[in-house]
């Protein structure tokens, strides 16, 4: 039983781990993302510093709403 417990606290130590080394890079490129979308933040860190993409914004341009709801 004590073993069982000893492996699941690994497995979950470990999980931990591997999670906050993916979110620093994410959450150190955030002050980027505050100009663009919600999604921005991800596409910041990943897509437009690799790719060279302009902005997100121009691929995924904002929707404006009228008073009749249509876009």
């Amino acid at each position: 039983m004590a073993s069982t417990q000893k492996k699941l606290e690994n497995t979950l130590l470990n999980a931990y781990i591997i999670f906050i080394k993916i979110m620093i890079p994410i959450r150190s490129t955030q002050h980027l993302a505050r100009q663009e979308a919600p999604a921005g933040e991800f596409f910041s860190h990943y897509a437009l510093r690799d790719l060279k993409v302009p902005s997100f914004q121009m691929i995924v341009p904002k929707q404006e709403h009228d008073s009749t709801g249509k876009h």
